[in-house]
């Protein structure tokens, strides 16, 4: 914090009025409580004069340590430590500190606080110590020319020249967006993020209806990206290119292997609650995570429910990114009784280790086998997305390969069903 800054943080403080009469306030009452032989006039003057005196001691106290800390219980401890003292300040100035019940009160507070506080720190120290599911960037090792990207085994008959048309893909399509690039660009024009990047659902749908994108691969779009496209009179083109499926992940130890549409249904819409309703004992509430609005797998997810009201979560059982839902510590810990929910192809890419453990739903397990027959029960085209009526025609030449046979095959390689065989 810089000098100057520090005078502004300390004028806002010292000019909160409510600082200052707390402490008057609080001296007040301890005054009467204590019986200090003064008339009323003595005493309300005797707690304007100690908090005048000592809320500046306060301030000079606390702020430096308040503005360093980086968790709130420490900010409030520091601020409570400090009024204690400053209690224990006035009450010295009055000659009664030595009383019984005074030192046994600030002994007891400080006491309580400490405990609070070391409560706290507990708690953290606990949730910081919970296995985590490893999970990696995946706009590192999938970026353009990447070491994991799909490549052909022939050149690229896909030809473009002048304008090359600007990708955006959801986070869980963006390694075929890169293959694309990879396979069709000039490598030169790879080196930002410009013409590909990874902007996840809802922000692809934005950079198509912006401009900022010629192509988009994502899935479905929900109604409220669709009214979007309506009100910027911006007609969409769906081209189908890959299929993938949807799943449900639990923690590796969790002994359920299956669950039915109808159970999905029933956890997150409140009717089951209780991983014994599943027939598992011993791992008490079930903590089931959801997504962000407007995500991909939010967007899929809701379709599964429709005609089921889906129970609010709890605020941190909300998750914004992708790998969030796996990986984040803030949002996801790989706790026993959790479930979540992704696409098949980025939970085996995400996780590298066994800590969750996808499951088979209505008995079928997600397999690209089981995805490409159809008797994986929720599985679902995903799209090469353009505006309609575009004046590029490399445009339509990339969508038109990316359905066809060198498109195909990069799409089958990264992972995904393609949609040709």
């Amino acid at each position: 914090m810089t000098f100057f800054e520090y005078i502004q943080y300390l004028f806002q403080l010292a000019c909160s009025a409510w600082v200052f009469l707390l402490a008057a306030a609080a001296f007040f009452a301890g005054a009467i409580v204590l019986r200090i032989k003064k008339p009323l006039w003595g005493k309300i003057a005797l707690a304007l004069i100690t908090a005048l005196f000592l809320t500046p001691a306060l301030i000079f106290m606390s702020l430096p340590l308040i503005m360093s800390s980086s968790r709130y219980i420490d900010r409030y401890a520091v601020l409570a430590a400090a009024v204690i003292l400053l209690a224990a300040a006035s009450l010295a100035v009055c000659g009664l500190i030595r009383k019984k019940a005074v030192w046994i009160s600030l002994v007891s507070a400080a006491t309580a606080l400490a405990v609070t506080v070391g409560c706290f720190h507990g708690y953290y120290a606990y949730i910081d110590s919970i296995e985590m599911t490893e999970g990696y960037d995946v706009t590192a090792e999938f970026s353009p020319n990447g070491d994991r990207v799909a490549r052909l085994a022939e050149p690229c008959t896909l030809e473009l020249s002048g304008d090359m048309p600007r990708l955006s893909a959801a986070t869980a399509l963006y390694p075929i967006a890169s293959a694309a690039a990879t396979a069709a660009y000039p490598a030169e024009l790879l080196t930002s993020d410009r013409y590909v990047c990874a902007a996840g659902t809802d922000g692809a749908y934005r950079d198509i209806l912006t401009g900022e994108a010629d192509i988009i691969l994502v899935g479905t779009p929900s109604e409220s990206q669709l009214e979007d496209a309506e009100r910027a009179g911006i007609e969409l083109e769906f081209t189908p290119i890959g299929k993938e499926a949807f799943v449900f992940f639990v923690n590796s130890k969790n002994p359920l292997d299956n669950v039915t549409l109808d159970e999905v249904r029933g956890i997150y819409g409140g009717k089951i609650t209780e991983w014994s309703q599943l027939g598992v004992n011993g791992l008490g509430k079930i903590r089931a995570f959801q997504r962000n609005e407007g995500s991909g797998s939010q967007n899929r997810f809701e379709k599964l429910m429709e005609g089921v009201e889906i129970m609010k979560p709890p605020t941190e059982q909300v998750v914004g990114a992708m790998e969030g839902i796996v990986t984040r510590v803030s949002d996801y810990q790989n706790h026993k009784n959790a479930i979540g929910y992704t696409f098949r192809f980025y939970a085996a890419e995400m996780l590298k280790n066994d800590k969750v453990k996808l499951l088979s739903l209505d008995g079928v397990y997600p397999s690209t086998e089981t995805i490409e027959d159809g008797s994986y029960p929720v599985s679902n085209e995903f799209y090469a997305v353009t505006r309609k009526g575009d004046v590029n025609p490399n445009v339509r030449l990339m969508t038109q390969w990316l359905a066809g046979v060198q498109g195909q095959y990069l799409i089958e390689k990264t992972g995904y069903t393609p949609i040709k065989k």
